[in-house]
């Protein structure tokens, strides 16, 4: 299954928009920096390279990238669709691809997701994020 979510840019601001975003919204809020994968650059090390606010209703996504800007696009807003249907996200990505401009293949990256980035046709950028299902272990007899 594959959801879409809307996703933030801001520069700098990040984990304050998320934080204040959290204690209105409540639900659970998890934020990853640049630092944490080991970013080389140390005035980026604290910056939120994700952040994710989940609640029963809808999820928000967010990161800081210099001059508010998502990180191919134009303005502050990317569509992020995101789930455990690699096919379905395949097939939805190859399929907004008619016209776009690519950002970013979509394939495996380095936190173990497969994800690709375009700018449609009509100029909305789209992160497309799945993360594979994963095989539960047959259980011993």
């Amino acid at each position: 299954m594959l959801k879409m979510s809307p996703y933030l840019a801001f520069n700098g601001q990040a984990r304050d928009a998320l934080e204040f975003y959290h204690g209105i919204f409540g639900g659970d809020l998890g934020i990853t920096t640049h630092g944490d994968y080991h970013h080389p650059d140390p005035a980026l090390a604290e910056q939120v390279m994700h952040g994710q606010l989940e609640t029963p209703g809808f999820v928000l996504m967010a990161a800081d990238h210099p001059e508010g800007k998502a990180p191919h696009g134009e303005g502050n807003t990317t569509l992020c669709v995101w789930g455990d249907d690699v096919e379905t996200g395949r097939t939805w990505f190859e399929g907004l691809l008619d016209g776009a401009t690519l950002r970013v293949e979509f394939k495996e990256q380095m936190w173990g997701d497969v994800y690709g980035e375009l700018e449609d046709k009509f100029g909305v950028v789209w992160a497309v994020n799945v993360s594979p299902a994963k095989e539960e272990p047959a259980p011993e007899a």
